[in-house]
């Protein structure tokens, strides 16, 4: 297993600085607060994007995971949780606030939802010193993964490193050996672009940083053009990456150099607006819908029937965080919302994943596999995302292996 160690005078803090930092914010005794008299059905509190640049991811989220626990209590004939949904509109203090506000007035210990990396290093940390447990759906910064991990903080989607990680590989598995780096400046991005680096092992030959609302990328094209790589690694989500691509397509480079990218920068909504832009690319994921196994038919046939639009793997990370917890929830009892208890449980739960395997690993990110996918046009001339075939089997983050023993 490739080791990743941090960077030199990064500066990034890990998780303990970042418990020092927010314990003078936290209400006094709070970490030992205790809902009164008990409660006779957990409570989960739920903050996402649901409004702003990322609102359709935040709103799978919350609706993949409404959906698992629906399905689970109609199974046990009886509500799993009652859920507390808020808005943190992409905003750091917001969702900081939103979650607080769970945990101080209505005295949820239950969370998930966090979509953005940002918002994630700055809420997660305050959760977890005050006694809570914390599902993530979607964001996995390497601060709460490696020596630094937490046994009340899990993951349903996959660390960030792993996707550029995957990607990195596969490009030099092709002999690509000059790469050029293109991602969005936010912390994900940066966080991908330096995995990649670590990763690819041939030639980084240029790199771009774009800014969300960018729509010309004449500039970069140039530089691209100038660098002459035989690869690109494109990550930028949402209208930036369909901007990106039409404005690469157009520049006829797409003749010339190869792009890989992760599906969190190419997924089903942004193909359906990228069309042809998107033709030939490389794609890299965890998930896609087509997938054959029973239960991710079983989960795209419901998502389907009960949103009539079609799932994005936001949705099953989701979907798989609702599984995860309402099965601990049960193997507790049904009746307990203890961090503690829940934690314990969820470390031993068995799902069936519309992703085929998977398990939590050492440090409670997820072990899967992860495939190869390209775009084709289908027999209506939609564009779709198809899965070619499976790239890495059994894959555990560079950093689970350096997190103390549960």
């Amino acid at each position: 297993m490739n080791r990743r160690k941090p960077a030199p005078g990064s500066g990034r803090p890990g998780l303990a600085a970042l418990l020092l930092a927010i314990g003078v914010l936290l209400l006094p005794g709070l970490a030992h607060a205790q809902p009164a008299g008990g409660t006779a059905r957990p409570r989960i509190g739920l903050v996402t994007s649901l409004s702003g640049q990322s609102a359709y991811i935040g709103t799978d989220i919350r609706d993949g995971f409404l959906m698992a626990l629906s399905i689970a209590g109609k199974a046990h004939g009886r509500e799993i949780a009652e859920v507390l949904v808020r808005d943190d509109a992409i905003v750091p203090e917001k969702g900081l606030a939103q979650a607080r506000d769970l945990l101080r007035n209505e005295g949820v210990r239950l969370f998930t939802g966090v979509v953005s990396t940002n918002i994630a290093v700055l809420v997660v940390p305050e959760l977890l010193q005050a006694g809570a447990l914390f599902v993530s759906p979607n964001a996995a910064p390497k601060d709460l993964s490696g020596r630094t991990c937490h046994p009340r903080y899990f993951v349903t989607s996959y660390h960030n490193d792993s996707m550029p990680e995957i990607a990195a590989k596969f490009a030099a598995g092709r002999g690509f050996r000059r790469a050029y780096l293109i991602s969005a400046s936010f912390q994900a991005g940066l966080d991908a672009v330096e995995s990649f680096r670590q990763h690819f092992g041939g030639q980084i030959v240029g790199e771009s940083i774009a800014h969300f609302g960018q729509v010309d990328f004449s500039q970069d094209l140039q530089k691209i053009r100038e660098a002459r790589p035989d690869v690109i690694l494109q990550f930028l989500p949402g209208s930036i990456g369909v901007a990106f691509l039409r404005g690469f397509h157009e520049a006829r480079l797409s003749e010339q150099i190869a792009v890989v990218l992760p599906s969190s920068a190419l997924d089903h909504r942004m193909l359906a607006v990228a069309g042809s832009s998107a033709a030939g690319l490389f794609v890299t994921a965890h998930w896609n819908r087509d997938f054959g196994n029973p239960a991710n038919r079983r989960f795209v046939q419901e998502w389907q029937s009960r949103y009539n639009r079609v799932p994005t793997l936001y949705a099953m990370q989701g979907f798989d965080a609702g599984q995860a917890l309402a099965a601990a929830i049960l193997r507790a009892g049904g009746q307990t919302d203890d961090p503690e208890i829940i934690a314990r449980h969820l470390g031993e739960v068995e799902i069936a994943s519309p992703r085929g395997m998977f398990r939590f690993g050492r440090n409670r990110h997820p072990v899967q596999d992860w495939w190869l996918l390209s775009v084709k046009r289908d027999p209506q001339g939609q564009y779709q995302l198809v899965t070619d075939r499976r790239i890495a089997e059994g894959h555990a983050d560079s950093f689970a292996g350096d997190c103390p023993a549960p």
